[in-house]
């Protein structure tokens, strides 16, 4: 039974990796874009929560619920803007604190406290990530082209941790959501993107980027993109922006193995948000992101019994600017 619930342990992590009245200031066409400055550092508190619920569990147990929650604050600083706009990003985590609770486990990490508790793996992953610098590259229309360095150091943090067949699935999830094209997926989501060349209020756009998970394979994340308003805040210009998402496995594309022996299907997942763009700094404000994503797992357990477990993952993603 460990080893399944290893592997379920995993796969929440994996996919654990976004109103009101306004006036409407500006009625004319807007062309948005990011303002990059080269050397400004910004920081971005980024939070994300996930209840993931589990349901056919062999033996006749009921349901099961795990509570998981990161809070990331992330500092970026513009190191070059091209002459089309686009900007690299040298990234760092300054802090993060991580928790995860369920019947099976209970464990935390409190990086600007110093302070774990339950097993240490968090405080062995993140720790190891504190200062550690990625890039960005982000076009002016907010376009995640390429997230780099990330998978590179995981590779490294993961080949200093003790194996231990306990937290293996663990440790594969963390891994899963450790990597460049994670990353790319999370910003991608998060950062409000804008077609090259003027809109207005309710004015529609599309857009699609493709991104890998060692765990769940080749995933297609749609935005539909809608922009609400444009207002007038203390002189400036924000825009509201309204976000709905699909992510789908790319079914052309082969399902990856897993270490448990067991098949994962992820079906399509759906989310809605809001994002908050301020037009006279070029800058994300805020964004918020609901996710539903539905999976069911199938194989063999441990004792020869037949599983079929299906799998609810809800989540959401807040990112904010704080400097």
């Amino acid at each position: 039974m460990r080893s399944t619930t290893s592997f379920i342990a995993a796969c929440a992590v994996a996919v654990g990796i976004l109103a009101g009245p306004t006036v409407a200031a500006f009625r004319q066409d807007v062309k948005f874009t990011y303002q990059w400055k080269k050397g400004a550092t910004l920081k971005y508190r980024v939070v994300q929560q996930s209840t993931t619920t589990l349901s056919g569990l062999p033996g006749g147990m009921g349901d099961l619920t795990i509570d998981q929650s990161t809070t990331q604050t992330l500092s970026s600083v513009v190191e070059d803007v091209a002459a089309d706009g686009a900007a690299t990003l040298r990234q760092t985590v300054e802090a993060i604190k991580a928790e995860i609770n369920s019947p099976m486990m209970a464990m935390s990490y409190d990086s600007a406290a110093n302070t774990s508790t339950g097993a240490t793996i968090f405080k062995e992953v993140f720790s190891q990530l504190i200062g550690q610098p990625y890039t960005v590259t982000i076009a002016a229309t907010g376009e995640v082209k390429k997230v780099a360095g990330l998978s590179q150091l995981a590779d490294k943090m993961f080949k200093s941790i003790t194996p231990d067949p306990a937290t293996a699935g663990m440790l594969d999830g963390l891994k899963a959501n450790l990597s460049d094209d994670a990353m790319r997926n999370m910003f991608t989501q998060s950062f409000a993107q804008f077609p090259d060349k003027p809109i207005k209020a309710g004015d529609t756009w599309d857009m699609q980027a493709t991104s890998s998970n060692p765990m769940l394979g080749t995933l297609i994340t749609s935005v539909k993109s809608t922009l609400k308003s444009i207002d007038a805040e203390a002189g400036g210009r924000t825009a509201r922006v309204a976000v709905t998402l699909s992510v789908k496995r790319d079914a052309s594309k082969p399902v990856p193995p897993n270490p448990m022996g067991m098949t994962l299907d992820v079906g399509e997942a759906t989310g809605d948000g809001e994002q908050i763009f301020d037009a006279s700094v070029g800058l994300l404000r805020s964004s918020t992101v609901h996710l539903a994503i539905p999976m069911t797992m199938s194989g063999t357990g441990p004792d020869g019994s037949a599983l079929n477990m299906q799998t609810q993952v809800k989540s959401t993603t807040t990112t904010e600017l704080i400097k």
